[in-house]
């Protein structure tokens, strides 16, 4: 059992000194034969490799008062890493996103075109198929920009449209307008609609 002294300090973050180490067999005597000083700890329950195994805090009266250490929820604190949702370990790895512009606001007059292009290579990346379809799926490329394979006899989600990538292999791609640069709409031989190179008729 590690006890660690919180510091009344200003500023961010927790400050404090370890102020007593005692085994965790019989810990709780430590309120009577070795009294910490009054404050408020915290309690760090760690293993024989002192790893934490859990995290309390306890306030400490004055012991004049004849008040017994009390136990609190411990401080509130933000997360500090955003960590994305996790995905299956067979699918291919999300390209980085594209750093951000500096401007605010798109510039105007002569550079409208080079913005719209910019943007649309951000909104709309390259694809590249992770490879063959698997037997009865259909590639999806998620709004994360990342790949999954997709039942195709299942209805096709909102928002996700056919698109013709290569000669030969048809797969499904995330875009609100549908739309998607360089392609136009169209129709397979079958009749289903789908997003088709410009250069290619239906």
């Amino acid at each position: 059992m590690w006890f660690w002294r919180i510091l009344p300090k200003k500023g961010r973050g927790e400050h404090r000194i370890l102020a007593d180490n005692v085994q965790y067999d019989g810990w709780q005597d430590i309120w009577t034969r070795r009294p910490p000083a009054p404050g408020r700890y915290r309690m760090e329950y760690r293993d024989a490799r002192r790893a934490i195994v859990r995290v309390e805090y306890v306030n400490v009266p004055d012991p004049r008062s004849g008040e017994k250490p009390y136990f609190t929820e411990g401080r509130a604190r933000r997360p500090q890493r955003k960590i994305p949702p996790a995905s299956p370990a067979w699918e291919p790895k999300a390209p980085p996103p594209a750093p951000p512009t500096n401007r605010s606001t798109p510039a105007r007059s002569t550079q409208h075109g080079r913005t719209a292009t910019a943007t649309s290579a951000a909104t709309y990346p390259p694809l590249r198929s992770p490879g063959p379809t698997p037997e009865g799926m259909i590639w999806r490329f998620r709004k994360n920009r990342t790949w999954q394979a997709f039942d195709r006899d299942l209805a096709i989600p909102e928002h996700y449209y056919r698109l013709w990538l290569h000669p030969g292999q048809v797969v499904l791609v995330y875009t609100e307008s549908g739309t998607w640069p360089e392609y136009v709409s169209g129709h397979l031989k079958g009749g289903a609609p789908c997003l088709l190179p410009q250069d290619t008729r239906s």
